[in-house]
């Protein structure tokens, strides 16, 4: 993995899979986190419907990592699994090869990501989870964190890379109103999924990270431990 120089706390782009040994839709374009970082995790007292026992709390990443600026689309996915996987809600949500690809089970995404660190050229060895005789997904390995390969990110990581320095509830802000420029949901998306990449990014780079996003979308993640 590429990370920034240790001196560095601001997150920066990182390379992509070589375009011309993968093909156009195997190019990863990462955002890099250089670690140790520590944050404010947690649901603001200012968030709407906040809990009292949603509680703030600092929580510490020991580790460089990088993430997907984009959540994996449907010809990536197809791509690397040379399948034509289909997601069986209907034709408009695969309209399009630069729609987030959905409806995945946990091993679908595992599985995903030992492909890309395959197509990386990353020794399997360095693979975050382990597979069976038949290269299926079985369970994350227990050093996961200490490898190199893909992998989907933790929820500390995620939220890290989403909140992007902000302490509101949502990295523009609070308000309703600037919603539909980050992300796509039920007010703007006319009930279809939409090409990644269309809305505004927040301050560290990553698009429509928003949890109001319909369904769960997969942003691969690379970490490396602190040393």
């Amino acid at each position: 993995m590429t990370s920034a120089s240790k001196e560095s706390k601001t997150p920066v782009e990182d390379g992509c899979i070589d375009p011309h040994k993968c093909g156009h839709y195997m190019m990863v374009h990462k955002v890099v986190f250089p670690g140790p970082v520590e944050f404010m995790m947690g649901s603001p007292p200012t968030e709407k419907d906040h809990l009292n026992n949603e509680l703030l709390y600092k929580h510490r990443i020991g580790r460089s990592f990088a993430i997907a600026s984009k959540s994996v689309t449907l010809g990536e996915y197809r791509s690397l699994t040379k399948t034509q996987y289909s997601m069986s809600l209907g034709a408009k949500y695969e309209r399009d090869l630069d729609n987030p690809v959905l409806v995945m089970s946990w091993y679908m995404a595992a599985k995903y990501c030992n492909l890309l660190s395959e197509a990386e050229g990353i020794e399997e060895e360095q693979w975050c989870y382990k597979t069976d005789a038949k290269g299926e997904v079985v369970s994350l390995k227990a050093n996961y964190l200490s490898l190199s390969g893909y992998r989907l990110p933790t929820e500390g990581e995620m939220e890290y890379a989403t909140r992007a320095g902000a302490l509101t509830s949502r990295y523009y802000g609070e308000t309703d109103e600037l919603l539909g420029r980050y992300a796509w949901y039920v007010k703007n998306a006319d009930d279809m999924p939409w090409p990644v990449g269309r809305k505004k990014p927040n301050d560290f780079g990553l698009f429509e990270a928003l949890p109001e996003r319909a369904c769960p979308r997969a942003h691969p993640t690379k970490a490396n431990s602190a040393s």
